[in-house]
């Protein structure tokens, strides 16, 4: 039997798989627990042979301090305590890069489809935080490459994104790309319409993100609405800097939370229009395929496939 899992800023998802066979998932909310442990104790009810899990973190000497929880994980600690033979640490994003040869035609939505030929591909996974990661093409298949660069520098690309920068500044010091292009982003984004006067305030101040995309999407709320644009032109720039990045020919994925519940504004234009929007470099990027990861479990399947390999 193996333990799969992807364990992730808002939720751990677990399963066990018996081979390529389903036997049973469970997801868990990660801030309603004080580490790993305490939600393997619930899980755990049969041998496991090995586990493989995905984890939103660096990982090094098969050790992981997640970024948006304060959880360390230990592969070693977990063999010891929960008799597991082998238990192996993935990058989420790897993780997800093996997830896409799993993924069935209705799982994925075009933004763009661009020119198809073969190549590296790109993965951005906005959702708690923000992941990046590639896909490098080696003329017979794709090798997945972990990268922290969703913590690289924001760059504001006119007046309103430097005074938005000059607003996260103040707050946090370095401004991330994770720190506009996330679900905290998007409540970033909000809040900052809102002391910027032009606005009144519309929403409780529990789960913002969750309510700008109800709001926005019904079209209930101006702010929202206006939130929402924004974080798609934003996400659209990011994304293009990533593609040029990695030179993804082969297509750039948008993973995560964040994306299939915003494909309605996604479509609208003002993602792709932010994505080209690189001067001379405009033509290339128009070529390459931008696609929307439907299925959120992506990480958790791109585990199994580690598993099986």
């Amino acid at each position: 039997m193996f333990l799969i899992g992807d364990i992730g800023g808002s939720k751990v998802h677990l399963a066990y798989f018996d081979h390529d066979r389903l036997v049973k998932e469970e997801k868990f909310p990660s801030r309603h627990y004080n580490d790993l442990g305490e939600i393997l104790k619930k899980f755990l009810d049969r041998p496991v042979e090995k586990s493989y899990l995905a984890i939103a973190g660096p990982i090094h000497d098969r050790k992981c301090r997640m970024t948006n929880l304060n959880w360390e994980i230990d592969a070693d600690q977990l063999e010891k305590q929960y008799h597991i033979s082998k238990v192996h640490l993935l990058n989420d994003l790897v993780a997800a890069g093996w997830g896409l040869k799993r993924l069935k035609p209705e799982d994925i939505f075009t933004l763009n489809t661009g020119v198809k030929e073969p190549g590296n591909k790109a993965i951005m996974a906005a959702g708690t935080g923000l992941g990046i990661g590639g896909l490098c093409w080696d003329g017979k298949g794709h090798v997945p490459l972990a990268s922290e660069g969703g913590h690289a520098d924001f760059a504001p690309r006119n007046a309103s994104e430097r005074q938005f920068w000059d607003y996260l500044h103040k707050k946090y010091g370095h401004v991330s790309l994770e720190r506009v292009i996330s679900g905290p982003g998007l409540e970033h984004l909000y809040w900052f319409l809102i002391e910027s006067g032009k606005h009144r305030k519309v929403l409780m101040e529990e789960e913002v993100p969750k309510q700008v995309i109800e709001l926005g999407l019904a079209e209930k709320s101006t702010v929202c609405q206006e939130a929402l644009q924004w974080f798609a032109s934003l996400y659209g720039a990011a994304a293009g800097n990533i593609a040029l990045q990695f030179l993804s020919r082969e297509g750039l994925y948008l993973a995560g939370g964040i994306s299939p519940k915003i494909l309605k504004v996604l479509k609208q234009g003002a993602f792709m229009k932010a994505f080209v929007d690189k001067g001379r470099f405009q033509e290339l990027l128009l070529k390459i395929p931008v696609h929307v990861v439907m299925n959120e479990s992506l990480p958790l399947l791109g585990a199994l496939e580690c598993c099986l390999k």
